[in-house]
């Protein structure tokens, strides 16, 4: 759980934790099989153009106990 907001950026770097906007991911798939988000969490995505290998599913995991959902956001 990351427990607060998580960002991804092109370029970012798979090296980076993702949990700065000075430290961004390179795409979203990265940053969901890295982090098991929770429901408040957001993700931060810059524009650009990212490779998607495979479907990006929110689930019922993905909520907190009162409903709140993982928030992506540009």
């Amino acid at each position: 759980a990351t427990l607060s907001d998580v960002w991804c950026s092109q370029p970012g770097n798979s090296t980076n934790s993702g949990l700065s906007s000075a430290e961004p991911m390179p795409s979203l798939e990265l940053v969901l099989n890295t982090y098991d988000l929770n429901g408040g969490d957001i993700v931060y995505i810059d524009t650009g153009q990212y490779e998607v290998t495979n479907n990006i599913v929110f689930g019922p995991e993905d909520r907190s106990a009162n409903a709140v959902r993982v928030a992506v956001r540009t």
